[in-house]
């Protein structure tokens, strides 16, 4: 007896348990920096932002706008990839049960009837003309070395990484739908100033045209105008083409068959947050490194279970018959239990390959890690040069578009004096209206900064947003 628990022990230190690296390896393992390349760039712009409880609530301080807010409230409750993820995280918590169901013993039970013909007397040496058994089977696998709850604890964790799949499927359908909405919020604001550009570029042409009959206009002037003319209109088409693409592509996203919106918000510059998270903490809890996370650890128990594959089972076996009724006797009750020790070998060569294979898993499940955080690091660097650049674009539209409205309004004033002509007050208007334009564009590209500011860091945007809060 003795002898039998020493082998055990001696197996279970030979195959060891599995080891999961905790956040301090994983930080070391996969040369996550102590700060972000442009650190300085978040902690010197902004503003600091209340706290949030989740990322969903950090983005609806970022935007304060009920419009886009009731959007975002019915694209998480409608849209078809959420629901999708959200089938398959039902699915991962059926395969824990199941998984931890095989863990325990398995009973089942049977009844059985049987009816005898008495014209068969003649052949039959006995029968019973009328019997009604009932049994009760019971079979275990004793999981002595923990193969089947190393595979209860591997999906587990797919039941973890498919809920932080739906988390991060979240956290960029919320980004694409502000994309959206700013995008559009632009289109229309962009398309009104380029039809009253066309309208305004329409009376030029026809005053130039006037005074090219009269002789008072050179040739080049009037077509160079007319071009003009034909540039903006076919601007306009572009717009009302891109307007009807983003509209559509939103309509997808909240699960819309009509794409007809009515946005009353004007186009405004968002607050830009000051983010003082440390970029270890920031990246970890970021819902696709946590989903890489869990691959990980569900690879790593996975690749456990193989290797205790190849260990001896203990199964346990016990079966309780009784006959209920019979015709020829009288009812009787039937027990037995049975035991077995198997070994795999004929079919060893195939464990073996499925270990080899599970850590193969283990592998691809460390580069995708690898993988992953390289790519927040680089989201995070790009979106803090990006809220840089974009706001100092805001703040040179913003001051050419005061400069245009200075000038209009001066060239307005000569006009009413009536010293310039119309053409010259037709456009200096122009000049305004692109300039509107720019500094149009330029806040829904701050705009967008800020949204893919959010999105590389999953909605934490202040250190207090800890990982026990998630």
């Amino acid at each position: 007896m003795i002898f039998k628990i020493i082998c055990v022990f001696t197996l279970l230190l030979l195959f060891g348990c599995t080891h999961l690296p905790d956040d301090k390896a994983l930080i070391k393992s996969t040369n996550i920096p102590q700060t972000f390349a442009h650190q300085h760039i978040l902690d010197s712009m902004g503003n600091t932002i209340n706290n949030a409880k989740d990322f969903k609530e950090a983005f609806f301080i970022l935007f304060p706008i009920p419009e886009l807010q009731s959007l975002i409230n019915e694209a998480l409750d409608s849209n078809t990839d959420l629901l999708t993820l959200e089938s398959k995280i039902k699915q991962a918590a059926s395969n824990i049960k199941i998984n931890t169901a095989n863990i325990l013993p398995s009973i089942s039970v049977g009844a059985n009837y049987n009816y005898s013909d008495r014209n068969f007397k003649n052949v039959q040496i006995s029968y019973n003309q009328n019997a009604l058994n009932s049994s009760l089977s019971l079979n275990w696998e004793i999981d002595i070395f923990g193969k089947l709850n190393s595979l209860r604890k591997a999906s587990n964790q797919n039941y973890l990484a498919a809920k932080d799949s739906l988390q991060s499927a979240q956290v960029s359908l919320i980004a694409d739908v502000a994309n959206y909405y700013f995008t559009i919020l632009e289109i229309e604001s962009s398309l009104k100033n380029t039809q009253e550009n066309i309208a305004n570029l329409e009376q030029i042409v026809h005053i130039t045209q006037t005074k090219y009959h009269l002789g008072l206009s050179h040739i080049s002037e009037l077509t160079s105008l007319q071009t003009n003319l034909f540039n903006s209109k076919n601007t306009a088409l572009n717009l009302e083409y891109q307007l009807e693409q983003n509209k559509n592509a939103l309509s997808v996203l909240l699960n819309r068959q009509n794409p007809s919106y009515q946005f009353h918000t004007p186009l405004q510059a968002m607050i830009i947050p000051k983010v003082t998270a440390l970029p270890q903490s920031a990246l970890l809890l970021r819902p696709d490194v946590q989903n890489s996370i869990h691959n990980l650890y569900s690879a790593l128990y996975t690749k456990q279970a193989k290797k205790l594959a190849l260990l001896p089972s203990i199964n346990l076996g016990g079966s309780l018959g009784q006959l209920l009724f019979s015709s020829n006797s009288s009812a009787g009750l039937i027990g037995q239990i049975t035991s077995a020790l198997s070994l795999p070998l004929l079919n060893r060569q195939g464990i073996t390959q499925a270990y080899l294979i599970s850590k193969e898993d283990v592998k691809q499940a460390q580069y995708n890690l690898q993988n992953t955080i390289n790519i927040a690091i680089q989201e995070v660097n790009n979106a803090s040069i990006n809220l840089k650049t974009s706001n100092q674009n805001t703040i040179n539209a913003k001051k050419n578009l005061d400069l245009a409205l200075l000038n209009f309004q001066s060239v307005q004033t000569q006009y009413h004096q009536k010293l310039i002509d119309k053409i010259t007050l037709l456009n200096a208007k122009n000049t305004l209206l692109n300039a509107k334009n720019s500094d149009l564009s330029a806040i829904k590209s701050q705009n967008m900064a800020i949204i893919a500011l959010y999105k590389a860091l999953a909605g934490q945007l202040n250190s207090n947003y800890a990982k026990g809060e998630k």
